[in-house]
């Protein structure tokens, strides 16, 4: 009897082997989410008291504008201000943590993802503005490597944003940096940027010869303690071109 359990059980696990299961027919069809659609009360009653206290959060509001703030024509007075804003918020960590003073920033015109309206500027409005998770570093960059940042922008004709420096790429000699210092080759520059940048995004390979510092403060989180200490966005905030191609 043992061995007619033992051969039966044998013959069952052989059969289960050698007869996988198998998808004999599909079907499928599109839905389309529109207001034809029943909402689930249920989720909605879930979901909703997380989507209060998120509204609140966003809604905040942290300055006010006159002006519509564009990444878009000539003199993109949004780009400036971010660049502004990058380099203030490294210059107040550089003081905080006994590092010298950045001289110019750069930062990437292709993470500013829209403008901000004129009217009240909200938490929401700079989520909307800069989505991704960037952190603000200083990269501490050897004179003679700060000539790889000109050429960049005259081989590129990139419009990512700066702060502290005007690029001529038509004049060369009109490059420079605002507050004064003359380049030279063996002296350290520190720029603040981030980190996709640090790390020779858009093709910014001459980061990668300097020293990082990391700050630990998202980009997002910067722009949105600079907007709420600006209150008011001046309706002739500098519109100058600092890109020249």
């Amino acid at each position: 009897m043992k061995r007619f359990v033992l051969g039966l059980s044998s013959l069952l696990i052989i059969s289960c082997a050698t007869h996988p299961l198998a998808v004999s027919k599909t079907d499928f069809h599109n839905l389309d989410i529109d207001s034809t659609q029943n909402e689930d009360t249920e989720i909605l009653s879930i979901i909703q008291p997380y989507k209060r206290q998120l509204d609140e959060k966003m809604n905040v509001v942290l300055a006010t504008s006159g002006i519509e703030l564009t990444k878009f024509g000539d003199t993109p007075v949004l780009n400036n201000l971010l660049a502004d804003y990058t380099l203030n918020a490294g210059r107040k960590y550089a003081a905080s943590n006994a590092i010298a003073q950045p001289d110019f920033a750069i930062i990437n015109g292709g993470g500013i993802r829209n403008i901000i309206p004129k009217g009240n500027i909200t938490v929401r409005s700079v989520f909307e503005v800069m989505p991704f998770e960037n952190e603000m570093v200083i990269v501490e960059l050897k004179g003679k490597e700060l000539e790889k940042i000109f050429t960049y922008y005259t081989k590129t004709k990139k419009d990512n944003p700066v702060s502290g420096i005007m690029i001529n790429t038509l004049n060369p000699s009109l490059n420079k940096l605002t507050n004064g210092r003359n380049i030279t080759p063996e002296d350290t520059y520190r720029i603040v940027t981030s980190d996709y940048l640090a790390e020779g995004g858009d093709n910014m390979e001459f980061f990668k010869a300097g020293k990082v510092i990391t700050t630990g403060i998202k980009l997002r989180d910067a722009y949105i303690e600079e907007f709420r200490n600006s209150k008011t966005i001046p309706d002739n905030y500098p519109y100058e071109k600092r890109l020249i191609f």
